[in-house]
């Protein structure tokens, strides 16, 4: 064989098996075992018409919570603790948040009554739960156990301010 030749297959399957590396690295969705520096978590409810609304965002390790029953509101923010957020995160990944999916249900009065927003890097995660739309049957028991961490965070920050449970 020409060495010209050898020398430009060589070239060619270096190229090859980089292009490949790269699109396996692509390809991995699963989201990173450590929790991201740079995760921003949203979950809101709307439980209308039992006018009750509230919001948890997490940004940059700091939370901010906001909730109004009627004419009562309650606001403040809180540093949850590494392990808390770590918690979060491993519910997020144990329950694979990126694969839960939902469908569309008969039409109601509002398009959801809970989302969930999780972002960290490039990727963005939205989940809604409501009327108009459904988490699926059988991803159910995976976002019931999502649930379960976020109001899990809620509520040891609303004991430690003395604040009712609901």
């Amino acid at each position: 064989m020409n060495p010209f030749l050898r020398l430009s297959l060589r070239r060619s399957h270096a190229v090859l098996a980089a292009v490949v590396m790269m699109l396996a690295a692509c390809g991995d969705t699963t989201p990173p075992e450590a929790r991201p520096n740079d995760l921003t978590v949203t979950y809101s409810w709307d439980l209308a018409p039992a006018d009750v609304t509230g919001r948890l965002d997490i940004v940059k390790g700091r939370a901010t919570y906001r909730d109004k029953r009627g004419a009562n509101q309650v606001r403040f923010t809180f540093q949850p603790a590494p392990a808390q957020l770590d918690t979060l995160w491993r519910a997020f990944r144990e329950n694979r948040v990126d694969t839960i999916a939902t469908e569309e249900k008969a039409p109601g009065r509002r398009k959801s009554v809970e989302t969930l927003i999780v972002r960290w890097s490039d990727r963005e995660i939205t989940l809604s739960d409501g009327v108009k739309v459904r988490v699926r049957a059988d991803d159910q028991d995976r976002w019931r156990k999502i649930q379960l961490a976020l109001r899990t965070l809620i509520l040891a920050e609303r004991r430690k301010r003395g604040l009712p449970e609901n």
